[in-house]
């Protein structure tokens, strides 16, 4: 599962871009540019994407440290998959992903 998460990084880097792009050429067809629905959700998408690198890299990454190496201290790995980061993470981006749906379905501002 690591490796497969680590093979689609670019697909998840392009699906990005296009996602942007759709958002930008979609509030300009809109004239949405002054509301600040829109604009809460752009902070909302850039706070979630940076927030993701420092709480999943190094946590990810430990992982597939004590994976790769020769024989496994089972304990560790247990320990490091054991911990909350990785729940926190993925509660983190689903609510923050439901607020920028709910602003962009809602516009209530």
């Amino acid at each position: 599962m690591l490796e497969l998460s680590r093979a689609t990084r670019g697909l998840m880097y392009g699906s990005f871009l296009l996602l942007v792009g759709a958002g930008i050429a979609t509030a300009t067809l809109g004239g949405w540019w002054h509301s600040g629905w829109l604009w809460t959700s752009i902070g909302l998408l850039t706070l979630l994407f940076v927030a993701a690198f420092p709480l999943a890299v190094p946590y990810f990454r430990a992982i597939r440290a004590e994976l790769a190496k020769a024989p496994v201290d089972q304990a560790k790995l247990d320990a490091l998959l054991s911990s909350p980061r990785g729940l926190w993470l993925a509660w983190i981006e689903t609510v923050g992903l439901l607020l920028i749906i709910y602003l962009m379905v809602l516009k209530p501002f």
